[in-house]
């Protein structure tokens, strides 16, 4: 499918939820100020730890997985002698994993399913990524590409939904905005940082730490988690 053709199909999307819609809630004007709002939503924030871990969860997430999409053609030039088919695959494949996350998501999750599951997705995605930097074969990466996209997308369509339904619609907006503070600097952020390594000690290097570091944090929280009750039922967030 061209650029073109994607763009119409969008408007066209767009166009038919507009039709969808049939009822659209009043909106509420602001009368605070942006300064007001901004420290009552932090105040709100941290009076919300479960809301605060899921928001540490996205950065984590987007810093350490940062070199599944942004050194993707560094992994191709230097494993697979840079061929331009090589980075379609893989490219392609993290595609195809995202897409397949979002229609389980909307399958599933019909059924409530448990809001503990993020944990071991991003933990699983760790342990992918850290997979992908001993792989020689293009099939086995690809395969890996497939589950991190898998892992990745659907853990944040999962925590995306957690942090909208648990937070207050007074609130909503400013933590929606939180959330998107926390993925847009732990992606960019994570992209240098694993630059650096990589150019220092390898982009092999780069993939392993990363993974393994977001396997770790997802594991450690777990345990935090679980150690604050005598039972560990707090689990879910």
């Amino acid at each position: 499918m061209s650029a073109s053709s994607a763009a119409i199909l969008q408007i066209l999307l767009l166009v038919a939820a507009f039709f969808v819609i049939r009822q659209v809630p009043p909106v509420v004007l602001a009368t605070e100020s942006l300064r007001h709002r901004l420290k009552d939503g932090l105040r709100f924030v941290r009076s919300r730890t479960d809301l605060a871990e899921l928001l540490l969860m996205v950065f984590l997430a987007a810093f350490f997985a940062a070199p599944i999409v942004s050194m993707l053609p560094a992994l191709v030039e230097v494993v697979f002698q840079g061929k331009a088919e090589n980075f379609s695959f893989l490219i392609s494949a993290f595609g195809i994993g995202a897409l397949i996350a979002a229609v389980l998501i909307a399958a599933i999750d019909r059924n409530r399913i448990s809001t503990k599951w993020p944990f071991a997705a991003l933990a699983a995605l760790g342990l992918t990524q850290a997979t992908i930097a001993f792989s020689d074969e293009i099939f086995l990466t690809t395969a890996m590409i497939v589950l991190a996209g898998l892992f990745f997308v659907g853990a944040m369509i999962r925590l995306g939904t957690t942090i909208l339904q648990t937070t207050p619609d007074p609130f909503r907006g400013r933590v929606s905005s939180f959330q998107q503070l926390s993925f847009r600097s732990g992606q960019p952020l994570g992209a240098l940082v694993a630059g650096f390594i990589a150019r220092q000690y390898g982009i092999r290097v780069a993939f392993c730490a990363f993974g393994g570091l977001l396997a770790t944090c997802m594991v450690t929280m777990v345990l935090r988690k679980i150690g604050r009750t005598p039972t560990g039922r707090d689990l879910l967030i």
